[in-house]
């Protein structure tokens, strides 16, 4: 028999003591989130018309808006039309926001990932999905746009070494101009 590992399952059991915790690297199950064909959006166009009720994942907290504004719903069929652009954004998503997280936590580009942090708290916010327990992540994102890495991050070297070698692209080359008689 072969076990399978990454899924619900095999996450409770591998997070249920420390001793457990190899088990996460074992390889993807195929009850894993990854692998699963599931969409956990509750969006009336990509609910299957003839089942009459939508899938609930899990409890979720309270909504900070009771339901999507029209005009943003809109935009939302036009960005996501049917079940399966909608299950590969909801997948690509995770990625996204493990790279916008690991960039605040090294300090790298700090600016930018926060400016994709308050755009996307704002989707999730307009969307209907984002709960009050994740509200103080707005006002967190906005104040770290402030050059908080370039004290203990990443951006210490790397943003002097952009404005290094594009300053020139961008600025140009400093060249003094005399025109004595």
């Amino acid at each position: 028999m072969v076990q399978s590992y990454g899924g619900q399952e095999i996450w409770q059991k591998a997070t249920s003591s420390i001793g457990n915790l190899p088990l996460l690297f074992k390889g993807i199950g195929q009850d894993s989130w990854l692998l699963s064909s599931t969409i956990n959006m509750d969006f009336p166009w990509l609910q299957d018309p003839t089942s009459g009720a939508t899938e609930a994942a899990t409890e979720w907290a309270e909504p900070i808006l009771s339901e999507m504004p029209g005009w943003f719903a809109w935009i939302m069929q036009i960005m996501m039309p049917t079940a399966e652009i909608a299950l590969f954004m909801q997948k690509m998503m995770v990625f996204i926001e493990i790279g916008i997280g690991l960039a605040i936590l090294f300090g790298l580009f700090t600016w930018l990932a926060n400016a994709a942090s308050v755009g996307f708290l704002t989707m999730f916010t307009l969307t209907a999905m984002l709960g009050w327990d994740k509200i103080w992540a707005l006002p967190a994102s906005i104040a770290l746009m402030n050059g908080s890495g370039r004290t203990f991050g990443l951006d210490y070297w790397v943003i002097p070494y952009i404005q290094n070698k594009l300053g020139r692209f961008w600025y140009g080359t400093e060249r003094s101009i005399y025109r004595d008689k």
